[in-house]
């Protein structure tokens, strides 16, 4: 399982509302509903960054980030290679996000802690 964390800064002169509102109702239903997509992607999930004014800090220098999982490597390299994700997911993209900005991160493995066990890639340990 390879899983790509992509982390998104709105373009300039959109307000967050407008950056979220775009992704969430147009782009991710995009993804959702193109069987080319539906083929290589196990899940995508979006997160929505909004300012905690509850506390003193540097606001995040991002708008949110997407989680997009894939069995392998070369199943990501397929998609990015297909004409729709060059004519109407890039494009799409451009409407919303400064591609300038965006920073992609990899993992192959996720691992949860959850109490006394941990769980990596269906496998869970117990700790003692």
């Amino acid at each position: 399982m390879i899983i790509t964390l992509s982390f998104y800064k709105r373009l300039p002169g959109l307000t967050g509302e407008q950056f979220s509102d775009h992704w969430r109702n147009v782009h991710g239903p995009l993804l959702r509903d193109t069987p080319d997509s539906r083929r290589y992607l196990r899940r995508y999930i979006q997160h929505h960054i909004r300012p905690n004014t509850a506390f003193d800090a540097d606001p995040l220098p991002f708008d949110g980030f997407s989680e997009v999982w894939y069995d392998n490597i070369e199943q990501r390299k397929e998609l990015f290679s297909l004409p729709v994700f060059k004519e109407v997911f890039i494009p799409d993209e451009e409407k919303f996000i400064d591609r300038s900005r965006t920073t992609v991160s990899m993992i192959d493995r996720q691992a949860t802690i959850i109490g006394e066990h941990l769980a990596i890639g269906g496998e869970t340990i117990r700790f003692f």
